[in-house]
């Protein structure tokens, strides 16, 4: 329980560190909604994944509590369609989240796109494209916009690299 009301308190800072209201969900998202295919392990009983659904792009955190039950939770919404190319973040100075992840960047991807890379975070898990949508982890506290150089890469070698983050089309 301790972790679950960390990862609540982390999302109600993001505003401060982002400037856009995080979108909680207290009641909690159904793990059975977020597939083992969309999970990126953060640790033994703890996940992160990334969704989206008719516009919007969750981002979803899942662990496993002391009875063995996975339970997960919403940490913020974004717009966002699947088959279009975004780039979003969320970042912590390390002291809210209670875990050693402090960054997490996700957003959704063109239908050609498999995977998602940052440059200059050798600690970087994720990026896989599931569904549209993607997620990626970082232990590295206070990442800025500008520290984002992202790559998106098809399987035909195909990239669309930038920096920053960017929203989809209105």
């Amino acid at each position: 329980m301790p972790r679950l009301i960390i990862w609540l308190v982390a999302a109600l800072c993001l505003a401060g560190c982002v400037g856009q209201s995080p979108s909680v969900d207290p009641a909690g998202v159904s793990p059975d909604s977020v597939p083992v295919a969309e999970r990126i392990a953060l640790s033994d009983t703890s996940a992160l994944a990334a969704q989206v659904s008719g516009g919007t792009l969750d981002l979803i955190v899942v662990h496993r509590s002391s009875d063995g039950a996975w339970l997960g939770h919403k940490v913020t919404s974004a717009r966002g369609h699947a088959g279009e190319n975004s780039v979003n973040l969320i970042t912590f100075g390390g002291e809210s989240t209670g875990s050693t992840w402090n960054t997490f960047v996700y957003g959704t991807a063109q239908a050609s796109v498999d995977h998602v890379f940052l440059a200059d975070f050798v600690d970087a898990v994720g990026g896989k494209v599931v569904d549209g949508a993607w997620a990626i982890a970082l232990h590295n506290k206070n990442v800025a916009p500008g520290d984002l150089h992202w790559m998106f890469v098809a399987p035909d070698g195909t990239t669309h690299t930038g920096t920053g983050i960017f929203g989809p089309e209105p």
